[in-house]
């Protein structure tokens, strides 16, 4: 009897146990949700506060650096949304961020410039990896649509992300002989 009556102690001790971990889980993901709403919020208040200023500079060279620091930072916007909050890798899906980030540089830039295709093969990249990534696109992708056309005819631009695995290879040479890969 004793035994029995220790053992629903013990039974009703871990039940307890267990619902509170599930409700400290539960509080945690509200707050994680929250969190990522604020930090986008965050970013599109920034961007928006840059483009502004830069509509407000007379001088050409201050506008576009600050239209250049909102484009870079709306690249960092990007790859925060690509984020899966459930994913504990913090990998970036390349392609939909490709896609998210031409989608939007398409918008701002002006559709009527340039149309913009994104071809892809599915790849998942750290966040590391694909912010210069982004800044790369965005870079290339925002001359492009400054540079690159006649301003009365429509150009086209198409961005293209190859997923290889990497090989290394070892250069060396002999002592007095010629270079030999490995």
């Amino acid at each position: 009897m004793l035994i029995g009556l220790a053992l629903a102690a013990l039974s009703e001790a871990l039940r307890k146990g267990w619902e509170r971990a599930i409700e400290a889980e539960r509080a945690k993901d509200l707050l994680y949700r929250e969190l990522r709403h604020r930090t986008k919020n965050d970013f599109a208040m920034a961007v928006s506060v840059l483009n502004l200023q830069a509509r407000t500079q007379i001088k050409p060279e201050i506008r576009q650096a600050l239209a250049d620091a909102a484009s870079r930072l709306h690249v960092l916007s990007k790859a925060h949304e690509q984020l899966e909050p459930t994913d504990e890798r913090s990998a970036v899906r390349m392609c939909d961020y490709l896609h998210a980030l031409c989608r939007s540089l398409t918008e701002s830039m002006g559709p009527e410039k340039a149309d913009v295709s994104v071809e892809c093969d599915e790849a998942e990249f750290p966040v590391e990896r694909a912010i210069p990534v982004g800044l790369i696109v965005n870079e290339l992708v925002t001359n492009a649509f400054k540079h690159a056309f006649v301003p009365e005819r429509k150009g086209a631009i198409a961005v293209a992300l190859r997923a290889r695995i990497a090989t290394r290879r070892a250069i060396g040479a002999p002592a007095g002989g010629q270079p030999r890969a490995h």
